[in-house]
């Protein structure tokens, strides 16, 4: 599965509604850190496919959800397990990320 780019606040809340994993990346099309960390949100997207759904919401098209779950800075990953934020993560760290989803999906 690839990752789903959010175009609504209701797009959001079916997306959340859909899946027991879901991550979420705030980001802008222009912020550098954001674009940096594109290949590993892909890869992750790849890698949990059978498990996890993972979104993109441009901090631009939505501010609305981007208010919502009080994202400041970009990026921001949020961790949904079961519709319920488990985890928030601020700036392009891949190898945070990558462990964040690892932990989340060996949930049970």
């Amino acid at each position: 599965m690839s990752v789903i780019e959010i175009t609504s606040s209701k797009q959001f809340e079916e997306e959340l509604s859909r899946s027991q994993y879901v991550l979420v990346d705030f980001c802008a099309t222009w912020c550098g850190p954001c674009k940096a960390m594109e290949s590993t949100v892909a890869s992750l997207a790849k890698t949990y496919s059978q498990v996890l759904t993972v979104c993109s919401v441009d901090a631009d098209i939505c501010p609305d959800v981007q208010k919502k779950y009080k994202v400041t800075g970009l990026p921001t990953f949020l961790l949904f397990f079961n519709g319920t934020g488990v985890q928030k993560i601020v700036g392009a760290n891949p190898e945070i990320l990558k462990k964040a989803v690892q932990d989340m999906c060996a949930r049970k």
